[in-house]
């Protein structure tokens, strides 16, 4: 990861707005660089569809570490990479692949709150790896 802000990556200056909390967010994660960004900024830049590519590259390495890393629920980062666009995975593809075998196996032997949140997480890896392998085609 960058050791160069993500105003320096992307060119981008502070958002004059105050009080405004989504303003007060991006003021703040401007000035950090990618390997200080937590997994709620990885979620919200996914949302608000802003700085995509540092985003992912952070996604990917919580991934690697805990692939079921989220914010708000286990498998959280698996459902938000599903949702990401073909060009910000392509880059990627060897590392995803990766993370799903993980996931696959883990998923299995994890204790779950409720089989409705294994349903989902396994229903994200299937939505995923077929991206993946329409992807390779």
């Amino acid at each position: 990861m960058a050791d160069k802000k993500i105003k320096e990556i992307y060119g981008c200056d502070n958002n004059k707005t105050r009080g405004d909390t989504l303003a007060d967010w991006y003021n703040e994660i401007i000035e950090k660089t990618e390997a200080e960004l937590t997994i709620f900024d990885v979620f919200r830049c996914i949302r608000q569809n802003i700085f995509i590519e540092s985003a992912v590259v952070v996604l990917l390495s919580y991934l690697q570490n805990d692939v079921f890393a989220g914010d708000m629920y286990e498998g959280e980062g698996i459902e938000n990479l599903s949702r990401l666009g073909d060009k910000y995975l392509l880059p990627y593809i060897t590392t995803v692949d990766e993370i799903l075998i993980k996931a696959g196996k883990d998923s299995t032997d994890h204790e779950w709150l409720c089989q409705e949140d294994k349903e989902d997480f396994d229903e994200y890896i299937k939505q995923l790896s077929d991206k993946i392998s329409r992807m390779k085609k």
